[in-house]
């Protein structure tokens, strides 16, 4: 993780660090009072947001997360990229800025799937990767634009961005099986 600055007042967080708060989040996603903190829902907004941008970056800065112990050139060679590149991806990003202290919950990362929140997370961005234009159809039209001035963003027909607003935004789930095949 980056460092904290003002002595711990604000912290700068990384992708690392915002998949480490994701995997520990204990929201049981029951009703409402089991949803995941204002926070950590920011912080998978962020973290979505960045993926749509750097796709290749998500998938090295994940697999490096979730398999710490692989060496470059096997994730290279399972990510189909050349190792400057992914040595590149895998330097911590600076994603989010802010005076949120999170109570000292820097202990030993858990590795997913550490959570549903991470788990439903990592699917999100899955899909946001796959996505990426609806993906931010739906932020711009979230954040109050109207069709036309998203379509004219996107620089895509407002025809096109009402089709991409009435897709689901989430691929099908990946079964739980998957995810712990995944570890071996």
């Amino acid at each position: 993780m980056v460092e904290a600055r003002n002595g711990g007042i604000g912290r700068q967080l990384d992708q690392y660090a915002i998949l480490a708060e994701l995997a520990a989040d204990p929201a049981h996603w029951q009703g409402v009072g089991g949803y995941p903190s204002t926070v950590i829902c920011r912080y998978l907004l962020v973290l979505a947001d960045w993926a749509a941008e750097q796709p290749s970056a998500w998938r090295v800065s994940r697999l490096h997360f979730e398999q710490p112990e692989r060496a470059l050139p096997v994730l290279a060679e399972m990510l189909s990229l050349a190792e400057p590149e992914v040595r590149r991806f895998m330097r911590p990003q600076v994603l989010i800025e802010d005076g949120i202290v999170t109570a000292g919950k820097d202990p030993a990362v858990p590795r997913p799937p550490g959570s549903l929140t991470y788990c439903r997370a990592v699917h999100l961005i899955h899909s946001v990767c796959c996505r990426p234009v609806q993906w931010r159809a739906w932020r711009l039209c979230f954040d109050g634009l109207t069709q036309c001035q998203t379509a004219a963003v996107l620089q895509i027909s407002q025809q096109r961005i009402s089709q991409l607003l009435r897709r689901p935004m989430l691929l099908p789930e990946i079964p739980a099986e998957w995810w712990h095949s995944q570890r071996d």
